[in-house]
């Protein structure tokens, strides 16, 4: 590539800034800011002429590399808005993923390190504006729940999406390609049912929604009282700490590590039973007998009748032998 065309400039550097009191750092924050920056750079590629996307991120899942991004993208190539004839999205290897944006970051962070005295969120601003063009949360970009979108309509079952090193989207197809390998064949797949589309549906706008943990909140009141600022400063602070995230907040990050958020009446190890051995049955009704269901589990193929409480176990047995067409009276 030639140089001229590497150099980083305010005007092809985009950065999207907001509080953890307005969003979180889920898929649906990544994908929506994913969302604004393509339709920004929309004119600028059809003038150029560009007809190939190529996208860089990390494998992290609550954020990049999950099937609501993969969603997000379908939806973007089967919509008729997209201006390009291929993405293609990659992810690099852990350890060797040190992209164009770090540049950014690096430079970002050696004014930071400097000592100076940032009160206010518009101390941060002003220095990212002074390196890129910075889009602020609320006034130049909002939140979507693409999440919402994606999950309902797409089955990733198969795939396998942490080990995909590449995945590829043509415009205008439903098909989307995966490779676990960074030149390796392409494997196709298409994730939406007959009559099914995505470019129907519209994601909801998603309000601000504060997530700033109540054990983080003791730990910010104790530095607010060693900062020597103006009753109107901390008066901003007491705005953003004056709630904390809910139980209830069901965020991106939450949901990619659910063992660490599991509610009192869920059973830990049973839901890793199920994890471990996908085939097992439901669970067993009070009624059954512990000694009846391992008989059964045992010998799948037991002519003794069940007992009428057995239905799940019965249910079972026939769809192990497809040829018996007997019914059990009950």
């Amino acid at each position: 590539m030639d140089k001229k065309k590497d150099v980083q400039k305010k005007k092809n550097i985009f950065l999207y800034s907001w509080l953890e009191s307005e969003a979180g750092r889920g898929s649906n924050e990544i994908c929506s800011a994913v969302v604004h920056f393509l339709k920004s750079v929309k004119t600028h590629c059809k003038q150029k002429g560009y007809n190939q996307l190529h996208l860089y991120c990390d494998s992290c899942p609550g954020q990049n590399k999950n099937s609501t991004t993969m969603g997000l993208l379908l939806r973007y190539v089967t919509s008729g808005a997209c201006p390009f004839k291929r993405v293609l999205v990659t992810f690099p290897i852990v350890g060797h993923s040190y992209l164009p944006a770090d540049r950014v970051f690096g430079r970002i962070e050696k004014v930071l390190r400097k000592p100076s005295e940032i009160l206010l969120p518009a101390g941060y601003h002003a220095i990212l504006r002074a390196h890129r063009t910075l889009n602020l949360y609320g006034t130049d970009w909002s939140v979507y729940n693409h999440k919402a979108v994606a999950d309902p309509t797409l089955c990733t079952a198969g795939i396998g999406v942490r080990e995909c090193r590449r995945w590829l989207f043509r415009r205008g197809s439903s098909k989307v390609q995966t490779s676990d390998t960074f030149a390796g064949p392409w494997d196709d797949w298409y994730l939406l049912a007959d009559g099914i589309s995505l470019a129907a549906r519209k994601p909801l706008f998603v309000p601000a929604t504060t997530h700033v943990s109540a054990t983080k909140k003791p730990d910010v009141l104790k530095l607010l009282q060693l900062v020597r600022g103006s009753p109107e400063e901390k008066g901003i602070y007491d705005t953003i700490l004056l709630r904390t995230m809910s139980k209830k907040v069901k965020d991106d990050l939450v949901l990619a590590r659910p063992t660490q958020h599991v509610k009192p009446t869920q059973k830990p190890a049973r839901k890793k039973r199920n994890a471990a051995n996908p085939a097992t049955t439901a669970p067993p009704q009070p009624t059954q007998k512990p000694a009846h269901k391992t008989r059964n589990a045992a010998n799948p193929a037991t002519t003794a009748p069940p007992h009428p409480a057995q239905k799940p176990a019965c249910r079972k047995r026939q769809a192990d032998t497809p040829a018996h067409t007997a019914h059990p009276k009950t």
